[in-house]
Order: C-alpha cells, then sequence, then structure tokens
C-alpha cells in the first residue's frame, strides 16, 4: 500500500484494563512475533499471540529472547521472555541470581554486621546488568578465571562478538584488586592479583 498522508485534528485513543485496547504497532505488519510497540492501561495478549505489558512499552528481540522495555506505573520497565508470546519476566526482583551456594570452593561473603551478602545480580535493561555482593575466594586452589557463578535465560548476556564486560573491584584488605568479568556464556571470572581466602567486594555495572 503507497504512503499516504493523514491529518487528525484530535485523535483520542482510550485503553481498558483487562481487554485487547490500546495504541500498538507493528512490523512488518501485524502478526505473531511482530509487535513493536503498545500503549495500555493493562495487560493482555494481542489477537495474533503477542503478549503485551501495561505502560508505554516498546518490543524487539536481543540475545535470543523477547525484550520488553519502556515506561510503566511511573519507573522504567524491563522484562524479557522466551518469545514474544510471554510471559515476561521483569527484571525488579526476578531476574537476580548468584544467592548461593557458589561453586569451585568460592563461597558467599557477609557484611560488617555479619550478616550475609552473597553477589546478587539485576539486569536493568537488554546491556546492563548490576552486581553487588560479597564473595570469599577458595582457600586453596586457583582463583583467577574461575568460574564463581553462571547466569543464563531469561537474561540477555553479551553477544560471543562482543568485548567481555567487567568492571573492576576489590578486597576487603585493600592490598589485592582486578575485575569481575562476564563471559558470553554467563559464567562470572576474577580476574587480578586476588589470592585464597580473602572477602571480594563485587559492587558495579557490566556494560555490553
Amino acid at each position: 500500500m503507497p504512503w499516504q498522508q493523514s491529518l487528525f485534528p484530535l485523535l483520542i485513543v482510550t485503553s481498558s484494563p483487562g481487554t485487547f485496547s490500546g495504541l500498538f504497532t507493528y512490523s512488518p505488519a501485524p502478526g505473531p512475533g511482530h509487535l513493536t510497540g503498545s500503549q495500555t492501561a493493562g495487560d493482555g495478549t494481542d489477537p495474533y499471540g503477542n503478549a503485551y505489558v501495561h505502560g508505554i512499552i516498546s518490543y524487539e528481540a536481543a540475545g535470543g529472547l523477547a525484550i520488553a522495555q519502556g515506561w510503566q506505573d511511573g519507573s522504567f520497565y524491563f522484562a524479557t521472555a522466551p518469545t514474544q508470546a510471554g510471559p515476561y519476566v521483569p527484571a525488579s526482583g526476578s531476574l537476580r541470581a548468584i544467592v548461593g551456594p557458589l561453586p569451585n570452593g568460592f563461597s558467599i561473603g557477609t557484611d560488617v554486621n555479619g550478616t550475609t551478602d552473597g553477589p546478587s545480580l539485576t539486569q536493568i535493561d537488554a546491556g546492563t546488568i548490576i552486581m553487588a555482593g560479597r564473595l570469599v575466594t577458595p582457600g586453596s586452589g586457583p582463583v583467577l578465571l574461575t568460574t564463581f557463578g553462571t547466569i543464563g535465560p531469561p537474561f540477555v548476556l553479551p553477544a560471543a562478538s562482543a568485548p567481555v564486560p567487567e568492571f573492576p573491584t576489590g578486597n576487603a584488605g585493600g592490598n589485592q584488586g582486578g575485575s569481575v568479568i562476564l563471559r558470553p556464556n554467563g559464567n562470572l571470572q576474577l580476574t587480578g592479583n586476588f589470592g585464597n581466602g580473602v572477602t571480594v567486594f563485587t559492587s558495579g555495572t557490566f556494560h555490553f
């Protein structure tokens, strides 16, 4: 169909929770897996089997997953699903991992009050994962480039062709340091000069 222009002095789109109503965009045409945006008051599924969530949301594919991100209930929204059929899993709370037990001799650290403070990760958009918490390196054996945790779907991971994302970190004693890296396969590892039996602060952000 050739491009056509239309002028509307006023266009009102109403949306009711629990029904298929609102503003929807598709590419290249309406159909399964073609939803690119929605502006609705409620969650639901369109007539083509695409799940949508309320708010002003855009949809795309990244890392083999369906991505929904935008503005919802006064804050930024980010979620993933296996396909656009859903269900979408929001990052807040659900997209968290690495609370233990940790593999390869690593263990969970504690904060200054002695409270368990294991490293956790939260994905806030398709290219950003925030990590926070403490881990203790093995009492003996290899430390560097040894996997201390692994994440996978519904997390979106860096592409194999992209530089390995990392952020600098240090240990509780202050005399050892290096980086935490995230491999494309989801493995989390340390680099630097960390030795055995030290507490490592893992607060930082992976950008990819």
